[in-house]
């Protein structure tokens, strides 16, 4: 499956209804558009930025230098580290990328906030939407974190997150 031009090894993640949570999934993703399936419907969404992170150990602290332990705060975190020290975070075989979307502190709160969208699958359980969130609050993900924003059909903004390896 092509994401971003890499080869992705998805995790297929199913989403357990919480706060902040949606109700539904994303059955297809690529680098234009999303697919949302909702209480019975699908519908088509324009993707307004997308990026892949590398979540390290600079990401799980703020500012301040208090420790993150949700998992939102932490992906707003590598986007103000992104935006503020113009570093992208790198590992042996990947380099984050940047976007031009998360540039104040205002744009990047959504990604603290949510809903947060995961992969539809019906083969895969519940435990994979808390197992990522682990990984995220942990910093030890098995790979890079892909992440798309885009608008729900009530105006609202939206988070799509999905574990590449």
């Amino acid at each position: 499956m092509e994401k971003f031009g890499l080869k992705a090894a998805t995790l297929a993640l199913v989403l357990l209804p919480s706060a902040g949570f949606s109700q539904g999934c994303i059955s297809e993703n690529d680098r234009r558009n999303v697919t949302v399936v909702e209480g019975g419907r699908s519908y088509q969404s324009a993707v307004m930025v997308g990026y892949i992170a590398d979540i390290t150990e600079r990401d799980l602290y703020n500012s301040r230098g208090a420790r993150l332990t949700n998992f939102g705060a932490i992906l707003q975190q590598d986007r103000a580290n992104v935006h503020k020290t113009g570093v992208l975070d790198s590992s042996a075989d990947f380099t984050e990328m940047s976007d031009s979307y998360f540039t104040s502190a205002a744009r990047r709160a959504v990604l603290s906030s949510g809903p947060y969208y995961f992969q539809c699958a019906t083969e895969y359980s519940a435990d994979y939407s808390d197992a990522l969130k682990g990984y995220i609050e942990s910093g030890e993900i098995p790979g890079f974190i892909g992440v798309n924003l885009f608008r729900e059909p009530r105006d609202g903004l939206a988070v799509f997150i999905w574990l590449m390896g």
